[in-house]
């Protein structure tokens, strides 16, 4: 879906990088918050990109009253 507004929050938590090397960063995680939208439901390992071309993997995704709620790792390029 494109232009889904989105509000999109770097996250306390972070996670060490799959290839484990001593000077890796470590990955962040995101939080992501977007309207509902009918007939649409986003799933755990779902992928999500914003307009700068970040993708971000959801690892967590809970539907409130407010809207969805997604906590997400962001992809390396």
């Amino acid at each position: 879906m494109g232009q889904w507004p989105a509000s999109i929050l770097q996250g306390a938590r972070s996670e060490n990088t799959l290839a484990g090397l001593p000077d890796d960063m470590k990955a962040p995680y995101w939080d992501i918050l977007l309207p509902a939208w009918g007939g649409v439901e986003l799933l755990t390992s779902d992928v999500v990109q914003d307009e700068l071309g970040r993708r971000f993997a959801i690892g967590a995704a809970e539907i409130t009253p407010l809207g969805w709620r997604l906590t997400a790792l962001q992809e390396q390029a």
